[in-house]
């Protein structure tokens, strides 16, 4: 899933709660593919859908995120963080266009080094995808995941703009 795709499932899972969960949930969605900062490195594939994408670098995160704010917004930054970096997770387990690292996400890293593919929405992706050794092709290649996630995208858009609208016409009430 591209980034995008991450931020708007998050947001859509986390629109009805406070501003700190769902910025949050939006920045850990974000993070959980920090290792992309790697990509130039031929050991990339190694480590890609493995370090970040596992339920304890959500979980170390989380409680990053908890420390670091105020007390009264731990609860909901932790909760957040939660929600984006675990949907996060299990999308990549859902829609993975990269067989040359082993499909999926290694959940459980590194007490389990294996992949878990909860179902895959591009099978042809192990025949066709040229991988994240040749980034310019694979990005090519991904064009089609963004056909998937525009509705997505709508949606959140939708629920942001349905969100802001409805606070202004509530203020011009009172």
């Amino acid at each position: 899933m591209t980034p995008i795709g991450h931020i708007s499932v998050s947001y859509i899972l986390t629109a009805k709660a406070s501003k700190a969960t769902v910025f949050a949930a939006v920045i850990a969605a974000l993070v959980v593919d920090f290792d992309f900062i790697f990509l130039p490195f031929p050991w990339f594939n190694d480590i890609h859908r493995v370090v970040t994408h596992n339920i304890f670098f959500v979980l170390i995160i989380g409680l990053l995120g908890y420390l670091i704010v105020k007390k009264d917004l731990k609860k909901y930054v932790f909760i957040g963080i939660l929600f984006g970096g675990l949907s996060h997770l299990l999308l990549d387990a859902m829609m993975d266009t990269n067989p040359s690292n082993g499909m999926g996400v290694a959940f459980f890293w590194p007490l389990i080094n294996q992949n878990f593919l909860i179902y895959n929405i591009f099978p042809s992706a192990t025949e066709y995808s040229p991988g994240w050794g040749n980034p310019k092709e694979m990005l090519k290649f991904t064009f089609h995941t963004i056909l998937i996630e525009l509705p997505f995208y709508i949606f959140a858009t939708t629920l942001y703009i349905f969100k802001k609208t409805r606070k202004t016409k509530l203020k011009t009430v009172h």
